[in-house]
């Protein structure tokens, strides 16, 4: 998937803080989307700390929004787009 973020308070970049705050709250908006969109509520998995897949938009599984950990913004300035890793 591929988000646009506009840089806050309307100017040309961003802080690391800023980016960082819309990464975690775009992901919040994500999970929130995915359980508005599931039919299967987000639970673990049976015999582990996991989180089962769900059928909404993302069909996120493995790990719950609090397992997640933001660990590399890399910045591609000819196609002007962050690539994130992210890890649990």
């Amino acid at each position: 998937f591929i988000f646009e973020e506009k840089a806050p308070n309307g100017s040309t970049g961003w802080t690391r803080s800023q980016l960082a705050k819309a990464i975690c709250e775009r992901y919040q908006k994500i999970y929130k989307e995915e359980k508005e969109t599931s039919q299967i509520v987000p639970e673990n998995m049976p015999g582990m700390l996991n989180r089962c897949i769900t059928n909404g938009k993302y069909g996120i599984w493995g790990h719950g929004i609090g397992d997640l950990l933001l660990a590399e913004v890399i910045y591609d300035s000819k196609t002007r787009m962050c690539h994130l890793s992210v890890d649990s």
